[in-house]
């Protein structure tokens, strides 16, 4: 193993292997199969020496050392002269480490072909449930998984805030997010006062500067500097996050022009020609004049797999929805809404495609790394809810293009080549009023709770007699509170009392329990909450609101919660040389890196400070 004071001042070389270049527009013309308005059926600018080649920001290599902060402090400022003289000088050491990383124990990679191309897909918003619900009406990728892959039935993410940003975060580092530093999607600056965001950068606009870690990626190319590793989503902080610090590229859908984008950090001078050409082929305007239409599927058949049509009154929100408002030509209303349903899902999947081949992935021995996070599930639920017909032509769809999408890749690399994983970053709850309709527990959030917490508020006021120096939301102005001379342990008392006492609210956490081991070490909710919280990012008060409340006024569904409706999440392996089968032991989305990097034999380049573990040498053992 590289260690890790060593591993945060290695600088890799460029790349060496010569790829397929990047040429103009993606060749491929699309096509909407009759009934599937979804299915686009069929359908190298890398970090080469370049005056930004030496910006340690780009070096393809990266620290071994989860949290890279020295890394980014020193090298990442206008150095780029003295790095390139610096990666000169060691050369030969990094060859000797490289070659010792590549000598490191593969677990259970020995058996079979080595992969040559991984591809990690992740589902936002696919509760473990849709698996058993929906399973009778899959007959594509999804289908394939699960009967040729390996299958954990109780796989399930390990901290309470589960949100999009964190869960990707977690299945790519093999770290919670009181480690990784992704804590939310979003949170307080206490430097500034401003609210972030996860993958913001002021300079170029989106980053993974906020990530406090490296990422799978970053260990396939520690120990394979040659290897190339992409990643691609409908939503920017899932491509950013899943890349990790130091991909080849980083897309993501554009709501402007309905094609795929990225940010300077990635591109200085701007996307391959090969990016900008499939934009320009204005695949997305296939819906226009369309509107979404779902495929037909038996009321039976639909009934069977739970779901349930509410009335909605006078409001009627119900297919064939339409895409866009009254315009003449695709604008940015329309595009807008094609994120907001399975169309977003076919146009990623048809990038993919354009991506391997243009960037020639998977076509000889060294690894190569895939990221793809389909967003048009955690949209399309938020709005309808779990148990719609919209959820359930959601996932048919993103069935039938991952049924293309393995078939192509499994022509372009070989079968035996590719290794694929499969998972989410969070579940959703149900929609309480469905709950209530079938006699069970549920409520969203009312006028009551808000005045609720606002009039606690209020009477700790004026037990205090002044103002309390909150931030924001719960954040507390630390230094104005011991100005003010208010003891923190009394007030963690009162407002304990106080927002418990609102009936949504389960508990409340404060930072001091979470960050100093106070109170019950073996309180499942406690490690939650402790797993997710980081002292200078999370709030000063996080809320445990009670099981089955939906904390959102009006209407549509959510997540976030710790319960198990928003942590239990596939995960499915297929490839590698594993064998078919299911998986009773729990396990932990922190898991899924680690052990993906154990089946490509990159132990020597794997941080060793990691809250996942390596299950890689368990996996082709007797069941």
């Amino acid at each position: 193993m590289i260690p890790p004071r060593l591993g945060r001042c290695l600088l890799l070389p460029a790349r060496r292997r010569t790829r397929q270049a990047s040429s103009g527009a993606f060749d491929r013309p699309p096509s909407c199969g009759g009934d599937l308005p979804y299915s686009l059926s069929g359908v190298c600018n890398v970090f080469r020496s370049s005056p930004q080649a030496g910006n340690a920001r780009h070096a393809p290599g990266g620290p071994v050392s989860r949290r890279p902060r020295d890394f980014w402090q020193n090298g990442s400022m206008g150095i780029g002269p003295r790095l390139s003289k610096l990666k000169r000088a060691l050369s030969p050491v990094v060859a000797v480490l490289v070659l010792l990383a590549g000598a490191a124990p593969a677990g259970a990679a020995g058996a079979g072909p080595s992969p040559r191309l991984v591809v990690v897909i992740v589902a936002d918003q696919f509760p473990y449930d849709y698996l058993e619900r929906f399973s009778p009406l899959l007959h594509g990728g999804l289908r394939r998984l699960l009967d040729e892959g390996l299958s954990f039935r109780h796989a399930t993410h390990a901290h309470a805030l589960t949100a999009t940003c964190p869960g990707h975060a977690s299945l790519l580092t093999g770290l919670h997010p009181s480690h990784s530093g992704i804590v939310a999607n979003r949170w307080l600056d206490r430097q500034t006062g401003r609210t972030v965001y996860c993958v913001g950068d002021a300079h170029d606009r989106r980053s993974p500067r906020r990530l406090r870690a490296t990422a799978l990626g970053d260990w396939l190319r520690v120990a394979h500097p040659e290897a190339r590793v992409f990643s691609a989503s409908g939503k920017d902080r899932a491509a950013v996050i899943m890349g990790g610090q130091h991909p080849d590229g980083a897309f993501w859908y554009d709501k402007r022009s309905g094609g795929f984008t990225s940010s300077r950090y990635y591109y200085p001078d701007g996307v391959p020609a090969w990016v900008r050409g499939f934009t320009r082929r204005r695949r997305a305007d296939a819906w226009f004049g369309r509107g979404w239409r779902p495929a037909p599927v038996e009321a039976a058949a639909a009934r069977a797999a739970g779901v349930v049509a509410l009335d909605a009154g006078v409001f009627r929100d119900a297919f064939p929805h339409p895409l866009g408002d009254l315009s003449l030509v695709p604008d940015t209303a329309y595009y807008d809404d094609l994120f907001r349903s399975p169309a977003v899902d076919t146009l990623l999947a048809g990038f993919a495609r354009a991506l391997v081949e243009r960037e020639g992935l998977g076509r000889d021995r060294v690894p190569d790394l895939l990221t793809l996070s389909f967003s048009a599930l955690d949209t399309v639920g938020h709005r309808y809810g779990p148990n719609s017909a919209e959820v359930l032509d959601t996932v048919l769809n993103l069935d039938r293009e991952l049924g293309d999408l393995l078939a192509f890749l499994e022509r372009r690399v070989g079968a035996e080549h590719l290794l694929v994983a499969f998972s989410s970053d969070h579940g959703v709850q149900a929609l309480p009023e469905l709950r209530r309709q079938q006699h069970r527990s549920g409520r969203r959030l009312a006028a009551a709770d808000v005045a609720c917490v606002q009039n606690a508020g209020r009477r700790l006021q004026a037990h205090y007699r002044m103002p309390l120096p909150w931030r924001q939301g719960f954040y507390l102005d630390r230094q104005g509170l011991a100005r003010l001379g208010i003891d923190r342990a009394d007030l963690d008392r009162r407002l304990k009392r106080e927002l418990e006492g609102c009936g949504f609210i389960e508990r409340v956490w404060s930072s001091v329990e979470l960050e100093t081991g106070a109170g019950n070490g073996g309180d499942i909710w406690r490690r939650l909450f402790v797993n997710g919280h980081d002292p200078e990012r999370s709030p000063d008060y996080e809320l445990q609101m009670v099981e089955n409340f939906t904390p959102v006024a009006g209407r549509g569904a959510d997540h976030g919660s710790p319960y198990g409706y928003d942590r239990h999440v596939p995960l499915l392996l297929r490839g590698g040389g594993l064998a078919a089968g299911v998986i009773d032991t729990p396990v932990e989305t922190v898991d899924l890196a680690p052990t993906l990097a154990g089946l490509l034999g990159l132990a020597g380049a794997v941080p060793a400070d990691l809250d996942g573990r390596d299950r890689s040498s368990r996996l082709r053992a007797p069941r």
